[in-house]
C-alpha cells in the first residue's frame, strides 16, 4: 500500500506573531508542521506499522516546508517531497490544489490513499482536502477519526458528521482529511530526529511538473489577502464586592443599561 500524506508549514502560534502596515511580519517569524497535518502522518504510520505501507510527504510552499518535512521523515515516513512554491500567499488554494494534482498524476507517484489534515492552523479554511479530491476525482471523506484497510481495494472509515458519527466503506484510491481527535502523535526520539536530516528530499519546480503558467485556471489566486489586523482590544470589566444580593442587582442594571444584553 502506497501512502501519501500532504503536509504544510505554518507560522508557530506559540510565539508572538507581528503585524506591520497590514502585513504579518517576517522577522523572527518560525515554522512547524501544522497540527492537522501531523495527526495525518502519524495516522498514516500507525497503518504502515499494521498494515504494511510507504509513506511519502509531500508539502508545496518555500523553505519554510522543509521544516514539515524533515518532522514527518522523523515520525517514520519513507519519502519526502518538495514542490517549490516561494510565493504562494497565506490563504491561497488554487495554485496548491493544481501542483498536488499535477504532481499524484505523475506515473511515478500512484497512490492508494491520499492524507491530510483537515484543516490549518494558519487559516482554518479546510478547502485543499476538498477541491483536490474534486479534482481528482477521487472519493472523499473528511473529518475522520479512524481509517482501517477492508482489503486492497477498501478502507473503512469513520468521521465525526452533524447527527453523530458516520461509518463509510471507501474504495481505492482515496482521498481523507482527519480530525484533530484522530490520535496523539508520537513524541520524538533523538535518534530520528538526527536520521530525517540525513535523508533526501526530493523536490520539484512548475517546470517539471508542467505547470501552464498562461493557464490563469491553474495559477490565478482564487483569494487575495488585503489586509492583516490586530483584533481590537476595549473589553471593560467590573468588579463587584459586597452583599450577594445586592451585587445581582447592580450587575443587571449594568446588562440592561450598558451592554443591551437584556
Amino acid at each position: 500500500m502506497r501512502i501519501l500524506v500532504a503536509a504544510k508549514a505554518v507560522i508557530d502560534i506559540e510565539l508572538n506573531v507581528r503585524i506591520s502596515n497590514g502585513l504579518i511580519s517576517e522577522d523572527d517569524l518560525q515554522y512547524v508542521l501544522n497540527p492537522w497535518d501531523e495527526i495525518a502522518i502519524e495516522a498514516a504510520i500507525r497503518m504502515k506499522e499494521k498494515y504494511g505501507a510507504e509513506i511519502t510527504i509531500v508539502s508545496v510552499g518555500g523553505e519554510n516546508s522543509v521544516t514539515a518535512l524533515r518532522k514527518g521523515l522523523a515520525m517514520g515516513a519513507d519519502h519526502a517531497v518538495h514542490i517549490e512554491a516561494p510565493h504562494t500567499t497565506v490563504g491561497e488554494y488554487n495554485l496548491i490544489v493544481t501542483l498536488l494534482k499535477k504532481f499524484i498524476e505523475q506515473k511515478e507517484s500512484e497512490f492508494d490513499l491520499v492524507l491530510a489534515g483537515k484543516q490549518s492552523q494558519d487559516t482554518d479554511n479546510g478547502i485543499v482536502g476538498a477541491v483536490l479530491a474534486e479534482k481528482t476525482c477521487l472519493p472523499f471523506v473528511t473529518n475522520t477519526t479512524n481509517i482501517s484497510l477492508i482489503d486492497e481495494k477498501q478502507i473503512a472509515v469513520t468521521r465525526i458528521g452533524d447527527e453523530g458519527i458516520e461509518e463509510y466503506e471507501v474504495d481505492l484510491p482515496a482521498l481523507v482529511t482527519v480530525s484533530d481527535s484522530m490520535n496523539s502523535p508520537r513524541h520524538l526520539s533523538v535518534k530520528n530526529i538526527l536520521k530525517a536530516q540525513r535523508m533526501e528530499i526530493k523536490t520539484y519546480n512548475s517546470d517539471l511538473l508542467n505547470l501552464d503558467q498562461n493557464n490563469p485556471n491553474e495559477v490565478s489566486p482564487k483569494i487575495n489577502v488585503i489586509e492583516y489586523a490586530i483584533p481590537s482590544s476595549k473589553r471593560l470589566t467590573r468588579k463587584f464586592e459586597g452583599d450577594p444580593e445586592e451585587i445581582t442587582i447592580k450587575a443587571v442594571e449594568l446588562l440592561v443599561k450598558e451592554t443591551n444584553v437584556i
